[in-house]
């Protein structure tokens, strides 16, 4: 069975790629364009791994991140995001979250980060 993932990315271009590789590496990818409708479709579906970006419109990243955390504290969750600064960082640390990209990013680097995250799930 194919490993599911939901990117969370309210830049529709960075959504589209995102879904478009991860879609040739054999995942099935679901995108969201907004936080309140990944929190809808997290309530429905289960995922192996999430992808968000931190400033995405309704329920920013770092919420997201803390209601994932309530009900999934193991579930692997990826922050893409052009935010880097050390106190988000830390911040997403924090929260159990340990893989970021910055934009842009390498997609080769993501999914082998993402291939070696899911084998340890």
């Amino acid at each position: 069975m194919k490993e599911r993932i939901l990117v969370i990315e309210d830049n529709p271009q960075v959504a589209d790629s995102l879904c478009y590789i991860l879609g040739k590496e054999g995942y099935q990818v679901t995108a969201c364009f907004d936080g309140l409708s990944a929190l809808n479709r997290m309530e429905h579906e289960d995922y192996d791994l999430i992808i968000t970006d931190l400033l995405v419109p309704f329920v920013s990243g770092i919420k997201l991140i803390r209601h994932i955390r309530l009900s999934k504290p193991v579930l692997p969750i990826f922050v893409i995001s052009s935010v880097i600064e050390d106190k988000v960082i830390e911040h997403i640390r924090l929260l159990g979250v340990y893989d970021f990209l910055q934009k842009p990013f390498n997609a080769r680097d993501l999914c082998a980060d993402i291939k070696k995250r899911l084998l340890v799930a």
